[in-house]
């Protein structure tokens, strides 16, 4: 119940709990005896499916372990012993002089800024810069060597509009003192870092705030366009060929001066702050952040007014506005209680399954065609139908090598995930490629007899081959691959002219790179394909 010991395991949404039950024993060694097995706030009984309790991808259920007699007694004697040992530790630090107190404090300033100075601060999430204020500067124990991007101190920061918020610790490098040197379309050249506002989903939106290096101006009477190489990330990963919509809002990015080394100019914009209020993309994308305007997004949703917020409930589920008066019924007060929930999201007392009650027939099932049936054919988990969430727009469809912001050996669970990330966008094809101009990415998952996975090399067998006449998905293979289609695809990505015959590459590295997913096991796929194990997915560079 504490999480201290976790595990995978790949079932079916027809699996019997007495199933269940002997592969917890299987990968935790507890007897289906001493299991209690809760989700979502519900003990699992026999005689159910996991179907029943409407269990899904990626949900997680709690294992209570029934002690028997011995372990109670030896528990109660360890806690006793453990309890005495830390009050006799609380005593000591009681004790403690106030020169020693004193001694540990390390708020000071830096050699570089004051508490309360106005600064930019960078984002360590997606490498984007927000106003800030500094609001404690302390010694980072971490540091041993101080340099120009790192002089040993934390800096804890609140942004502008959010400093209700618990402050961020960044470095002397996350920071640097406000923007406020508008640089004009006919002074900037190629090869200019300047601060633009860019939107990586959407383009001709308003964004935030990036780095960017100025590849190409255009600067005509009928066009007027930016370039650049945008830098995301905490780690700055350049995007190529960014086209900067809002060319009228470039800024001088501005570098860190010691407080010795301040003008008087300098001082009283770090202290008062920039005359130029930056704009950044609204927090609601329905009204654009109009005050004036009603929405049931960002306002209250019943009644879209956006008056009255010390009269607004905020759902605890789906983080959604509600006027204590727009209910049904209504509320005169805010009520005194931890959580609150909507109309839409509060339970039903009557499906709620309460203590020493069997599990409920849930209105689902019961108006499923499966309800009625006697079937015992198991749908799997059907992956070959899911829909994609989101869609990578970053790169385009037809992009080679690494996308922007996703590191080599990043790992997903699951095909889909890695599709929405725009490193291999088929669901289920094992290659994503052209026949006219490559092969973006493959997956080598053992699909083949003769794959071979040796570790630091495979071998991948491509495609085709098989007959999948009827309504088969997959077959042994039963006749020789062409170089058409996807295999002609992969062939392309060799540094050889396309060979029926076949051909050797004497500088390989000179094809195209693209993106593989394997195991992040240790193992080669072939071992985990005995073991019937799923592993992880992981971004691999060629």
């Amino acid at each position: 119940m504490d999480g201290s010991q976790t595990a995978i395991i790949t079932i079916s949404k027809l699996t019997t709990v007495e199933d269940f039950r002997q592969m917890i024993l299987e990968k935790m060694n507890v007897t289906a005896e001493r299991q209690r097995l809760f989700y979502r706030g519900k003990q699992m009984e026999n005689g159910h499916t996991l179907f029943d309790y409407n269990i899904n991808i990626n949900d997680v259920i709690q294992l209570m372990v029934k002690p028997v007699l011995s372990e109670i007694n030896s528990n109660v004697q360890a806690k006793a012993s453990s309890a005495k040992r830390d009050g006799e530790q609380a005593d000591k630090e009681n004790t403690k002089t106030d020169s020693e107190v004193k001694g540990n404090a390390d708020v000071r300033e830096s050699e570089y800024y004051r508490v309360g100075d106005l600064i930019d601060a960078k984002s360590l999430y997606d490498g984007t810069w927000w106003e800030a204020k500094i609001n404690k500067i302390t010694v980072n124990p971490k540091v041993k060597e101080i340099s120009e991007e790192d002089d040993g101190m934390l800096y804890h920061v609140t942004h502008e509009g959010f400093e209700d918020d618990v402050p961020e610790e960044l470095l002397l490098k996350h920071i640097r003192p406000r923007a406020f040197q508008n640089v004009k379309l006919d002074d900037l050249c190629k090869g200019d870092l300047v601060m633009a506002n860019y939107n990586l989903e959407n383009p001709e939106e308003r964004g935030h705030w990036y780095d960017c290096k100025v590849s190409k101006v255009m600067n005509s009477r009928t066009q007027k366009a930016v370039i650049a190489t945008v830098f995301i990330g905490a780690d700055s990963s350049p995007m190529d060929d960014c086209h900067v919509r809002f060319v009228d809002e470039l800024f001088r990015i501005e570098k860190n001066i010691k407080l010795d080394e301040r003008n008087g100019d300098m001082e009283r914009r770090i202290i008062e702050g920039s005359p130029v209020k930056r704009k950044n993309a609204p927090n609601c994308a329905t009204c654009k952040d109009n005050p004036k305007r009603k929405c049931k997004e960002c306002g209250c949703h019943e009644c879209g007014g956006k008056e009255n917020p010390e009269k607004q409930l905020m759902c605890d589920e789906c983080d959604l506005p509600y006027h204590i008066y727009c209910l049904t019924p209504p509320m005169e007060t805010i009520p005194d209680v931890d959580e609150w929930f909507c109309p839409l999201c509060k339970n039903d007392d009557s499906e709620i399954v309460k203590a020493g009650e069997k599990l409920k027939e849930s209105k689902k099932k019961a108006k499923m065609a499966s309800a009625k049936s006697n079937t015992s054919r198991d749908w799997g988990k059907g992956f070959a139908c899911a829909g994609r969430q989101k869609v990578c727009t970053i790169v385009p469809q037809n992009h080679f090598g690494v996308v922007p912001g996703v590191e080599v050996g990043t790992m997903w669970k699951f095909r889909l995930q890695a599709s929405e990330a725009g490193i291999h966008r088929p669901h289920v094809a094992g290659i994503h490629g052209r026949e006219n101009e490559g092969a973006y990415s493959i997956v080598l998952s053992g699909g083949y007899e003769d794959d071979e996975d040796n570790g630091e090399s495979f071998t991948y067998t491509g495609s085709g081959g098989r007959d999948l006449s009827g309504n088969k998905r997959t077959a042994e293979q039963s006749s020789d691959q062409l170089l058409t289609r996807m295999n002609r695809a992969l062939a392309l990505n060799c540094n050889v002219p396309i060979n029926k015959n076949g051909a050797e590459a004497k500088d390989w590295q000179k094809g195209n790179l693209y993106a593989l997913f394997g195991t992040a096991k240790g193992e080669s796929i072939q071992n985990m394909l005995q073991k019937k194990e799923i592993g992880m997915m992981v971004f691999i560079k060629l």
